[in-house]
């Protein structure tokens, strides 16, 4: 069968309108198919924060937070990379994960005080603690370290615990609660745990992943540094800080890690924190403060 010119652009044209239609079709499909996730990412995390809320009752009101939220927003954090729920009304505000969880709580109740209302009434610090890690533990039943508990210019009590893995603690991640120790209340609270579980694996010794940090400071020409003041074991985020890999991004793969401190010289006074894996002695990157 001979095919003239006229059949071949007919044909080339009922192809074109085919895969033209394919791709507006799909492309249709996914947008369908990313609001259907997104309602149902929104409506799983409604379920999970009428649940959390059941948790930190308001003391100085009646009854319960109100619940129902006048603005919801899904947006991506994209350094952190990963999604979030944004969630407020007039009493409260609500951060969930993806997967619907909570990880950050603010009480506008409170937070719209300059200070606490009673200073001399405070609440037993065992009882606060206990309120404190029972606020923790909705947040994640993981490994956890209290690291910090004090006391803030406004009055308020933080707690901040570090989270940890097979017994080492991660350098990013933790919990925080902040509660008014005059009632018990809670006045915000929060989870960041963005990293990932790694193989825990220690082939190399302290003495060793000093030489190879006392090298490798030794050849950064940004600072002066002096004696080594601390050194301890961490899981940490990888920023190759003063290598040819150096990243501003976060890097969500940790890494146990020896977190050798030394004391900075100039040009100003403060620390240098240099990471050595301990697994093969890689150098990691690390921070400066101040």
């Amino acid at each position: 069968m001979i095919i003239n010119k006229k059949q071949i652009c007919f044909m080339a044209s009922v192809i074109f309108i085919c895969i033209v239609f394919f791709v507006n079709t799909a492309s249709t499909r996914q947008n369908v198919n990313a609001k259907e996730n997104s309602e149902i990412s929104i409506k799983l995390a409604k379920e999970k924060v009428s649940k959390f809320l059941a948790y930190v009752k308001p003391v100085e009101k009646p009854g319960d937070f109100n619940g129902d939220f006048e603005n919801i927003i899904s947006k991506n954090d994209s350094y952190w990379k990963n999604k979030k729920n944004l969630m407020t009304n007039d009493e409260i505000s609500i951060e969930t994960d993806e997967s619907g969880d909570v990880i950050t709580f603010i009480n506008k109740l409170k937070t719209a005080q300059q200070e606490i209302k009673n200073k001399s009434k405070i609440v037993d610090k065992e009882l606060l603690l206990k309120r404190a890690e029972y606020i923790s533990e909705q947040f994640s039943k993981e490994e956890k370290s209290l690291i910090t508990s004090e006391d803030q210019f406004n009055g308020y009590k933080i707690f901040k615990w570090a989270r940890t893995y097979k017994g080492y603690k991660y350098d990013t991640d933790f919990i925080t609660v902040a509660l008014d120790p005059s009632t018990g209340e809670v006045a915000a609270a929060s989870k960041r745990f963005v990293s990932t579980k790694p193989d825990i694996q220690v082939n190399l010794n302290e003495e060793k992943a000093k030489e190879i940090a006392i090298y490798e400071i030794e050849n950064i020409s940004e600072f002066k540094v002096g004696n080594i003041k601390d050194i301890n074991m961490l899981l940490v985020n990888p920023n190759y800080r003063w290598t040819n890999k150096a990243t501003i991004e976060f890097n969500p793969n940790a890494r146990l890690a020896y977190a050798i401190t030394f004391e900075r010289l100039s040009p100003l006074i403060g620390e240098v924190i240099m990471w050595i894996d301990s697994l093969n002695g890689e150098m990691l990157g690390g921070v400066v403060s101040k």
